[in-house]
């Protein structure tokens, strides 16, 4: 197991559909690393940072009714 996720962002996008809804569209994105190397420094990350790079590991959806 030389890969794991070691860095993980949330993507949230709010949708109102009316005054009394609330609908959050979550996912939760990770870049793979290989344990073997090491883990990127901040140099490194930042080349690497890009949505390409990103992997999707869950979504989800909250809804909110008033």
């Amino acid at each position: 197991m030389g890969l794991i996720t070691a860095y993980q962002f949330i993507d949230i996008i709010a949708d109102t559909d009316d005054k009394d809804n609330l609908t959050l569209k979550c996912k939760v994105l990770g870049l793979r690393c290989n344990l073997t190397k090491g883990l990127p420094d901040d140099d490194t990350f930042e080349r690497q940072f890009v949505k390409d790079c990103l992997e999707l590991i869950d979504d989800f959806t909250l809804s909110w009714q008033k």
